[in-house]
C-alpha cells in the first residue's frame, strides 16, 4: 500500500486525515487517476499514479498544484516573502489579493502564496469570500506571535518530484 505523504498544507474538506482509509478502497488496476474535486491532493500523492486527471472549482488551488509540479522551488523561495505573520501583514496581503481580483489580475506565483498565506492566518483557516468574489476573512489574532513557513518546503520537493 502507498505511504501517505505529507500534507501541502491545511484545507478544510482535505481528504488528508482519511488517506490511508480511501487507499484500501482504490481498485489495484486502473487506467486514469481521475479526481475532481482534488483540493490539497492528499490522495493523488499518496497513490502516485503514472497518469491523472485533476481538477477544482477553485483556481488558486489548481495553480498551485502547476507550480508545485513545474517551478517547486520557486514557490518555496516566493513564500518567504510571506513569513511576517501579525495582523497588519495579514490585512496588507488581503488588500493585495483583493485589488488583483477587482482588477481581474492573471493568477501567479504571488496570488497563490497571498491565498495560501489568507488560508492559513485567516479566521476559521477557511475561504470566505464576499458577493465581489474579494476575500472577506479576518486575521486569527492568537496566531500573531506564530511565525511559520507558508509551505512546508519538504511536502512540496516530495510533491514535485510525483
Amino acid at each position: 500500500m502507498p505511504k501517505k505523504n505529507k500534507q501541502l498544507f491545511n484545507w478544510v474538506g482535505s481528504k488528508y486525515r482519511h488517506t490511508e482509509f480511501l487507499l484500501q478502497h482504490v481498485p489495484k488496476k486502473y487506467n486514469t487517476y481521475i479526481e475532481p474535486f482534488c483540493g490539497t491532493s492528499s490522495l493523488y500523492f499518496a497513490l502516485k499514479p503514472k497518469k491523472a486527471i485533476l481538477s477544482d472549482i477553485n483556481k488558486y488551488l489548481v495553480i498551485l498544484l502547476q507550480l508545485v509540479k513545474d517551478q517547486p522551488q520557486k514557490l518555496v523561495t516566493r513564500s518567504k516573502r510571506y513569513s511576517d505573520v501579525h495582523e497588519c501583514m495579514y490585512n496588507l496581503v488581503k488588500s493585495q489579493f483583493n485589488a488583483k481580483i477587482l482588477k481581474g489580475k492573471p493568477i501567479d506565483v504571488d496570488a497563490v502564496c497571498r491565498f495560501i498565506y489568507l488560508i492559513k492566518y485567516g479566521y476559521g483557516h477557511i475561504m470566505s469570500l464576499r458577493k465581489d468574489k474579494t476575500f472577506g476573512n479576518g486575521f486569527m489574532k492568537r496566531l500573531e506571535q506564530s511565525v511559520k513557513d507558508l509551505f512546508d518546503s519538504e511536502a512540496i520537493e516530495m510533491c514535485s518530484k510525483i
